[in-house]
Formats: C-alpha cells, structure tokens, sequence
C-alpha cells in the first residue's frame, strides 16, 4: 500500500507539472500573440496619420527670455495637387529657433514660363530679442520632388528673389512679404519646401499659372482701376501710422519717351499720440513693387524728382497726415501691382490706371 501510495503520489506531480508547463506555454503564446497585435495597431495608426492632410498649426505662448514660442506639428502640410489657393494660416513654420515665423502665401507656376514656381512667403519677428545673425536667407529657398527626391534651386538669387531678410530690421506685428521663384520642371505637382533657418513645409501643392494667392491683405480692385477713399490702407511702423493710397497711375509727363513710369502718391497718417523715435521713419524712396503674375520685381526711377524724401513721423502732428510719391519703373504691358512701401504693410493686386 505504500508503495502504491508513492506511485500515485508521483505520478499527480508529474500531471501537475506537466499541466503548468502547459500554461506556460499558452500564456508566453498569448503574450507574443498581443505584442504582435499591438505592434501592427501601431503601424496601422501610423500609416493613417502619415497619409491624413494636415495643418501645422502655430501655438504662441511667451517663454522665459521675452520671445515668443511657436509650436508645430511635425505632420506633412499637405495639399491636393491642383487646389488653387492656400488658405490663410495654413502652412505655417517656425524660425530662427522660435524667434519668428514663416507662412506661405502661395506656390504657382509662372505663366508663360512653365518650369518656373513662384513662393511667396510672409515672415513675422516674434522675439524681443534678436541680433544681427538672425537672418533669414529667402533666396537660398530650395525645394524637392515629394515622390523622387529630385532637388530643385532658386533661378536667380539678386534677380529673382527678396534675397535675404534680417530680423533686426524688422518690427514685432509687422511682417515682412518676400519670395523666391524656383525652376521646377512641367509635371511636378507637390514639392517639400526648405526656407533658410525654418522648418520644412511638406507636400505643399503647386497652383497652375492662373491660380492667385488666396490671402490677399488688400482690398480686391475695382474694374474702372480708379483708387477709391479708403480701398488700400495698410498699418505702417508697427500700429503707429497707417499708409493710404491715393493713386498708381502712369505718368502723362510729355518729358517721360516712355510709359513705363508709375506714379504711386501715398497718404501717411500718423495714429500714435506718443512720442516717435528717431527710428520711426519710412524711407518713401525705397519703396518696390513685384507683378503678382510673374514675381518680377520694379525699383524706383531713382531720378532727384523720382520721390519724397523720407517721412519721419516725428515731424507728423498727432491725428495728422502728409502726403508722399515714389516713380517706380514699370513695363507699359503691366495692369496690377504688389506694392511693397517700407516698414508699411504690403498692398496686393493694386490696379493701375492709366
């Protein structure tokens, strides 16, 4: 009996034993069973967010050093191949490291030069605090394919772009317009944008020649291209003053041979009623103009009686006005004008008359 006793006995461990190994097994094959289920989940999600349009959103919060953070996703800034607009705030990017930001306006081809892309771009200076290496080179733009990597270069950097942008000599709440036009062969749809000092904008589609920006900061022009009171107003020196338009006309001058001159006569009103520094002056002298079309860009005439000297808010009366011009050289075949007046504002698709 006692050695049945011990048969028995040993032979319940052995089916106990061999029972938890049993478990064993199905618990570590369960386990690998989820991680695999996990893992794949994972993978899945990834793969819907990598393929989901999104918007980089930008999130100002002030940090310890009086410059204001910017925050963005690391998402694509995606859009469908032939939309004809960007949309305000959409593809938006942080640079500089937080000290400014850059939004693009709009990405289109040329017309009439079909392997060329214009981008157009809005710079903002966030920081308190910046020094003369802050700077933002618009003309070293590049860009590559979205699907084959291929790379592609600014055209011209003196000719065919702002060149470069330094944030000392911007103001807090007044951006900056600047482009670059890019030879991007016929075909390519979408490109990944690399701005100097920002960060890159991802899948941005390119708009055919006829597509224009869909965040303009002016007025739309009337069809007569007769300026009416109050149409083309920009803040100038931060909120200080406020630029007005009152005309872009080409000059009946019988001393000018040629009607490739625009006369641009300007309002400048004075809104603050504290003191205005030495700085607070906008150099009327300076100011350009682009073709909305093609991004070409026209200087002054340059010529003595070519424009007002500078206007330094200082000698303005509170609630007063001076009125200035500036001649622009301009081709005679040109009807609209983005007109860029310094620390002023840009004014976007300005009619002009004749």
């Amino acid at each position: 009996m006692r050695k049945q006793d011990f048969d028995s006995h040993v032979a319940s461990k052995e089916i106990n034993r061999r029972g938890n190994s049993v478990k064993y097994i199905l618990v570590a094959v369960v386990s690998v069973l989820f991680t695999l289920g996990f893992f794949a989940g994972g993978f899945l999600l990834y793969q819907m967010l990598a393929k989901k349009p999104a918007i980089a959103p930008v999130n100002n919060q002030t940090n310890g050093n009086n410059s204001t953070s910017v925050s963005s996703s690391t998402s694509s800034n995606s859009s469908t191949p032939g939309e004809n607009s960007i949309s305000s705030g959409q593809l938006v990017q942080p640079a500089l490291g937080n000290k400014a930001r850059v939004e693009l306006t709009a990405v289109k081809r040329i017309p009439g030069k079909t392997d060329e892309v214009s981008v157009e771009m809005r710079i903002e200076r966030l920081a308190d605090i910046v020094d003369d290496s802050d700077v933002i080179s618009v003309g070293s733009t590049s860009a590559t394919n979205s699907d084959s990597s291929e790379t592609y270069q600014a055209i011209d950097f003196l000719t065919r772009s702002s060149g470069e942008v330094t944030l000392s000599q911007m103001r807090r709440g007044q951006p900056v317009e600047a482009y670059v036009v890019l030879n991007v062969p016929v075909g390519v749809n979408t490109l990944d944008i690399y701005i100097d000092n920002t960060r890159p904008f991802k899948n941005v589609a390119i708009a055919d020649a006829q597509a224009a920006s869909g965040d303009n900061n002016s007025p739309v022009a009337s069809s007569s291209s007769v300026i009416q009171p109050g149409q083309f107003v920009q803040n100038a020196l931060g909120t200080k003053a406020q630029v007005e338009l009152l005309s872009v006309k080409r000059l009946e001058d019988p001393k000018v041979a040629s009607r490739d001159v625009v006369n641009v006569q300007m309002r400048i009103h004075r809104i603050t009623v504290e003191n205005p520094s030495f700085n607070d002056t906008i150099s009327v002298g300076s100011t350009t103009a682009r073709n909305p079309d093609t991004s070409e860009t026209y200087k002054p005439v340059g010529s003595i009686e070519g424009s007002s000297s500078s206007i330094s808010l200082a000698r303005i009366l509170p609630s007063s006005s001076v009125d200035a011009y500036v001649w622009l050289k301009v081709p005679k075949e040109v009807n609209n004008l983005d007109i860029y007046i310094p620390e002023t504002a840009a004014f976007k698709n300005v009619p002009i008359a004749n």
